[in-house]
């Protein structure tokens, strides 16, 4: 677990900060610690709405930053999500449209609902 314990000390100090470190016991997975950029995974989620499912479940934070759009994907389509289950799917099975095509295909769903 402890690639460099320089940035597991300043990510558990960002769990506190964002009163998620209680969280810490009931994650199935922590790997997230040695992440740099965890901060940037918690505000990024936080900004969709996520804080509910980020408190039920900080193994989210394990996700590669692309596929968060996924989500935002997933509300401007209204396709639910209900529990972190339903998240978990939508972030770690094919989706919509392939991953690489998120970026796209949010620029035209955000045309289309101007238009």
């Amino acid at each position: 677990l402890c690639n460099n314990p320089i940035i597991i000390k300043k990510n558990i100090a960002v769990l506190k900060e964002y009163n998620l470190f209680s969280s810490l016991g009931d994650c199935s997975s922590s790997s997230f610690l040695n992440i740099e950029q965890l901060e940037q995974k918690i505000d990024k989620l936080l900004e969709l709405g996520m804080e509910q499912f980020l408190k039920d479940d900080l193994s989210l934070l394990n996700y590669e930053n692309s596929l968060y759009d996924k989500i935002l994907l997933a509300y401007k389509l209204n396709i639910p999500i209900e529990d972190t289950n339903s998240l978990h799917n939508i972030l770690s099975s094919p989706f919509v449209v392939s991953d690489d095509d998120i970026d796209t295909y949010l620029m035209l769903v955000e045309k289309a609902l101007i238009v």
